[in-house]
Order: C-alpha cells, then sequence, then structure tokens
C-alpha cells in the first residue's frame, strides 16, 4: 500500500511539474533571443562581459531544464507502466537504418573517450513491428550506458541478426562488468548498483524493459566482472 501511495503521489507530483518548467524555459528562451538581437543590432546598452555572462547563464538554465524534462518523462512513463496504461504507437520500422542513425548520433560520445565503435548490422533486415521513437529510446539508453562504463580507449559493439520471426539487437562493451548478485535487479526500478552515486535515478533499465515488454519482445543482460556487458533484446518482426 505504501509503495502504491508512493507511486500515485509521484505520478501527480510529476505531471503538475511539467506547467512551471515550462515557464522557465519559455522565459529563458525568450531573454536569449533579446540577447542575440540585441548583439545583432549593436545596441550596446549592456556591457559585453556582461551580456556574455547572461548568455551563459540562459544557455544553463535551458540545459538544466531539458535535464529536468527528461527525468519527468521517465518518471511519467514508469507510473504509466505500474498503472499498465503505458502504450506505444506501432507501424512499420526499418531497424538498420535506426540502429545506423542512432549510432551516428552517439559519434561525440566515443569520440570524447576514444571509444572504438563497431557495427555489425547486415543488409535486408525485415522491417518491426514497433513504435520508432521508443525503440531509438532503448537503444539510445543501452548505447549511453555502454559509453558511460567503458573506460577510454574501450570499444563498444553493436549488432542486429533475424531470428525466426524476431530481429535480435546486441550491444556489447568492454567495461568493468556487472557483479553476479546485482545482475537479478539490473532492471529494478529506481535501482542502481552503485548506491553511493547520486548519478542518474535509476529508471532507463526499468523503462527499456517496459518498452520491450510492449512490443512483445524480450531483454536480457549477460556480464562478467571485468570482461564487460552485453544486453540483448528482442523486436517482432512486421508481418507482410
Amino acid at each position: 500500500r505504501a509503495t502504491r501511495a508512493r507511486d500515485e503521489v509521484m505520478a501527480i507530483v510529476v505531471h503538475d511539474l511539467r506547467n512551471p518548467m515550462n515557464t522557465i524555459l519559455s522565459a529563458a528562451t525568450i531573454i536569449g533571443n533579446s540577447l542575440e538581437q540585441q548583439a545583432e543590432k549593436a545596441i550596446g546598452s549592456l556591457n559585453p562581459a556582461l551580456s556574455a555572462d547572461l548568455k551563459e547563464c540562459v544557455e544553463a538554465i535551458e540545459s538544466s531544464i531539458k535535464t529536468m524534462d527528461r527525468l519527468i518523462y521517465d518518471l511519467l512513463d514508469v507510473a504509466r507502466m505500474e498503472a499498465g496504461s503505458f502504450s506505444i504507437q506501432p507501424s512499420h520500422v526499418d531497424i538498420g537504418a535506426l540502429l545506423e542513425e542512432t549510432l551516428k548520433l552517439c559519434e561525440s560520445q566515443a569520440r570524447a573517450k576514444t571509444i572504438t565503435v563497431t557495427a555489425d548490422i547486415p543488409t535486408g533486415l525485415p522491417p518491426v513491428s514497433g513504435d520508432r521513437d521508443r525503440l531509438d529510446q532503448v537503444l539510445s539508453n543501452l548505447l549511453g550506458n555502454a559509453f558511460k562504463f567503458t573506460p577510454e580507449g574501450g570499444r563498444v559493439m553493436v549488432r542486429a541478426r533475424e531470428l525466426d520471426a524476431l530481429v535480435q539487437i546486441t550491444v556489447e562493451d568492454s567495461g568493468p562488468g556487472i557483479p553476479a548478485a546485482d545482475l537479478p535487479r539490473i532492471f529494478d526500478r529506481y535501482w542502481r548498483g552503485d548506491r553511493a552515486s547520486r548519478d542518474g535515478a535509476g529508471l532507463g533499465l526499468a523503462i527499456c524493459k517496459g518498452i520491450v515488454d510492449a512490443h512483445g519482445g524480450n531483454i536480457w543482460v549477460e556480464s562478467t566482472g571485468g570482461r564487460g556487458t552485453t544486453f540483448w533484446f528482442t523486436v517482432p518482426c512486421a508481418a507482410e
């Protein structure tokens, strides 16, 4: 009962947070646009150094609000999954093209840590029946975790293959691995292996599982300490 009450309160609070956050973001955008217009017109009513400081503050506000917005959507997704009201909008998705696009967007993360990314994505993969945005969310989360936990100079491998009436995606890294005792809880919501860390809310993998479950697929993980981690997930092929 306490867990249900907490989740209900969380869902209400998170929903109500969206309006003031949108107001803050709108105000920051207006200030940022005003500063840009002032610079273009060379009005010069503000000290250049002050103007630069204000611009930096606006950018910090916008970045923080976007981070908070992502967390709010994550919390809302978890609340919907717990309530059984989470849904997807399926269509025919070119999974190969989606993988290539997601990998391209992650290039800067890989470069920042000199991580080698290799992909084994065969041509001619059948389309899958899925929600493109939600599948991109799963891929981005798994890749983001792989880059986060892989040390500099490490490697990340992405594979895809057709398996009966499914497409199976694999994301493998050369990070430190996950302790065996933690593996059974890896998809639990609000759970983080490093309890001392305040990085993240422990929702990403729980949401990944909820999305894959909603597609009628499966997601699982294998890991060996000191030898990296591999995530797999499957998505049904689209009916012809």
